[in-house]
């Protein structure tokens, strides 16, 4: 847990340098990432003491770059972690300093299940307009940062960050130009009847900032006979 917090806090100092919340984000439990065109260059004073570590620490690594949309990225990946040991304060520490750009997401080339497959959020409905639509406004209204960041709404929609410090089992997004899809999966909910709940947040840019399109919900039950995702409340 030593090596984990060494590595939380050189990503986030990473973070703080550079003023970019993209350079270097924490991925639960496996790895790190920086964009190569930085690790290439000032970076390499961030990742050669990580690496040193590391090494004097006994624990595996290895190195990949990898090119997403035209964007090389290179991942250090460590062990040996798994994604319930870094559920600790370590995380909660990291996600104070740099907020939701703790989370990380997979940016995939496949199309998002259909909409038909989700039971459709009302966005005019009280309960929207009194929740998440309020809190966009008064963000709106207050030139909050966040609202030209597409994670970071979809997480908020989402529930993340939230008070018992949960992360999301796996976040997708799915990028066009004006276009960001979110598919974000939980688990491990406090509930007896509900396994897993999967939101799909649709977000279309509007000059510098983004605004909500659709959101729909599908839940996996406990108690169905067929453990598949459904759009019906769970018994």
């Amino acid at each position: 847990m030593k090596l984990l917090s060494i590595l939380l806090l050189i990503c986030a100092t990473a973070i703080v340098d550079a003023d970019q919340h993209d350079i270097c984000s924490v991925l639960p439990g496996y790895y790190i990432q920086v964009k190569a065109v930085v690790a290439n260059t000032n970076s390499d004073k961030i990742l050669m003491p990580l690496i040193s570590t590391v090494l004097q620490k006994g624990y595996k690594l290895s190195i990949h770059d990898t090119k997403v949309d035209n964007v090389m990225w290179r991942k250090i990946l460590l062990g040996p972690y798994s994604s319930k040991m870094v559920a600790n304060r370590n995380i909660k520490i990291i996600r104070q300093q740099i907020a939701v750009d703790a989370f990380v997401y997979q940016v995939t080339h496949s199309n998002p299940p259909n909409r038909y497959r989700y039971k459709a959020y009302d966005l005019m409905s009280a309960k929207w307009q009194s929740g998440f639509a309020k809190i966009y406004r008064q963000a709106l209204a207050s030139k909050a940062s966040w609202i030209k960041n597409p994670h970071t709404i979809a997480l908020r929609i989402s529930g993340y960050p939230n008070e018992d410090n949960t992360q999301p089992e796996k976040i997708e997004m799915i990028q066009t130009k004006g276009k960001s899809v979110f598919i974000i999966s939980s688990g491990n909910l406090r509930d007896d009847s509900v396994s897993n709940i999967q939101t799909r947040i649709d977000l279309i840019q509007h000059g510098q900032i983004w605004k909500v399109a659709w959101v729909g919900e599908r839940w996996r039950c406990y108690r169905s006979q067929v453990f598949d995702w459904g759009t019906v409340l769970c018994p």
